[in-house]
């Protein structure tokens, strides 16, 4: 095996690990809330440009950049959950659709407006130069994101699979969804007082 092909496989499971990330953090809206979330990605890449404006204004990297980026996006998170979709889920799947598909597009192109539409970038080296081991070249900042993304993934199965206050969430997530799910998904949930109902068939409760 060639280190060409080697090298690209290192690189696919690094980048593939952070596209795990970003699923699992969208099937966490839907298991919790029931809904689809057509603007999930839209999420995403607003984080991304809290991070390039954490970088360009301040200077501050990943250690700033990451906190700040789950600060906003849990807060934004929060209010299009009263404005949006606690309205929605009370219609049918297709509103559920159309209406994050619309937040999808305003988010994107309100970005586009304030933004451009050319690529943005940091630096390559923002945390780190280029390591080279056993022949084999990989960047630190996508050594990093790699090794990040398959930690909290392992730490949001943990946390789904081990804890009872998340099996108690799944009880009752059909007839009490919070705005904490759509903002952090099940590390918000709490138990809902008085009511103790069956987890709904197919979820992962059961």
């Amino acid at each position: 095996m060639s280190f060409v092909l080697v090298q690209v496989i290192v690189g696919g499971l690094l980048l593939g690990a952070v596209y795990a990330l970003f699923s699992s953090g969208l099937t966490l809206v839907w298991g919790m809330m029931n809904i689809v979330n057509f603007a999930h990605g839209d999420f995403v890449m607003l984080g991304m440009y809290v991070a390039y404006v954490v970088y360009t204004l301040m200077g501050g990297g990943p250690i700033v950049g990451a906190p700040l980026a789950m600060l906003v996006l849990a807060t934004l998170g929060v209010v299009v959950y009263f404005g949006l979709i606690r309205d929605i889920m009370k219609g049918p799947m297709l509103a559920q659709i159309l209406g994050t598909f619309g937040l999808a597009l305003l988010l994107r192109y309100s970005v586009f407006w304030w933004f451009g539409a050319n690529f943005l970038s940091m630096p390559p080296n923002i945390v780190g130069g280029t390591y080279a081991f056993a022949g084999l070249r990989i960047e630190a900042s996508r050594l990093l994101a790699g090794v990040v993304a398959l930690l909290v993934t392992l730490g949001l199965h943990l946390l789904l699979t081990r804890t009872r206050s998340v099996r108690r969430c799944w009880r009752w997530r059909r007839t009490r969804p919070r705005p904490s799910s759509w903002a952090s998904g099940p590390t918000a949930c709490r138990r809902s007082p008085g009511r103790s109902l069956r987890a709904p068939r197919g979820s992962p409760a059961r």
